[in-house]
C-alpha cells in the first residue's frame, strides 16, 4: 500500500488519548489514526450507498411499512431487516 503524509490539527486531549491507545496496542499513533480514519470513511461510504439504494427503491415504488419497521426495532439485534414491498 502506498502512503502519503497528511497533516491535520486535533485537540490536545484527543492527541493524548490517541497516543495512549497506540502505546497500549504497541502501535504508532499514526497507525491508530490511519485505522480510525479508514473505519470512518468506510462507514460513511456504506451509509451513503444504503441511502442511495433506499432512494432508488422508493423511486421504483418500493417501501417498508411503519409497522414492519417498528416490529423490527423491537426484535433482538441480528433480526433480518424487513423486505421492501411494491406500493
Amino acid at each position: 500500500m502506498t502512503t502519503t503524509t497528511f497533516t491535520t490539527r486535533i485537540e490536545l486531549g484527543l492527541k493524548k488519548r490517541l497516543e495512549q491507545l497506540a502505546e497500549r496496542d504497541k502501535r504508532s499513533a499514526s497507525f491508530v489514526a490511519n485505522l480510525a480514519i479508514q473505519n470512518m470513511v468506510e462507514e460513511r461510504e456504506a451509509t451513503r450507498d444504503l441511502v442511495l439504494a433506499g432512494l432508488e427503491l422508493a423511486k421504483a415504488g418500493h417501501s417498508i411499512s411503519e409497522e414492519d419497521i417498528d416490529s423490527w426495532l423491537r426484535h433482538p439485534e441480528g433480526t433480518v431487516f424487513p423486505t421492501a414491498k411494491a406500493s
